[in-house]
């Protein structure tokens, strides 16, 4: 049985190490989340609907370790490969899993193929230590829009 005092982690830890997580962002994103709803203005018309900005900043992008896959989506077999998105702890709120996660750049350390690509969220997550938030994303890398 451990002594009282006995802290397996120390208790400053996380705030020691975010910095270091911090210097490991490869990428700069821009996170949304829902939309604005659209409308109808009488003199001109309709307001187009347009998503809402969550986050735009740096992040750490990664492709998990596995290989593509081939997924029914509605009848229509896609290839998809599962990303990690990792932002600053207090960076998102929890999101839903209509959000989508825009990589704008990529630097020499992250994966260029993610530059311009558009991720749909699975999944949130913060570790127990909270350095960071992961999101959990799939790349669909069938129906990629211009």
């Amino acid at each position: 049985m451990p002594l009282d005092t006995t802290h397996p982690v120390h208790p400053d830890w996380a705030a020691h190490y975010q910095p270091v997580s911090q210097r490991t962002m490869n990428a700069t994103v821009t996170v949304t989340d829902g939309t604005t709803g659209g409308g109808w203005d009488p003199v001109t018309g309709p307001i187009p609907d347009a998503p809402v900005v969550v986050y735009t900043g740096k992040a750490r992008v990664a492709y998990k370790p596995v290989r593509a896959e081939d997924r029914d989506a509605a009848g229509q077999r896609v290839t998809v490969r599962d990303v990690t998105v990792a932002v600053d702890r207090d960076a998102c709120p929890e999101l839903a899993t209509t959000a989508r996660v825009k990589v704008t750049a990529v630097d020499a350390n992250g994966p260029a193929a993610l530059a311009g690509r558009t991720l749909a969220v699975q999944s949130t997550a913060w570790p127990s230590h909270a350095l960071e938030q992961v999101i959990t994303c799939t790349d669909d890398q069938t129906n990629q829009g211009a």
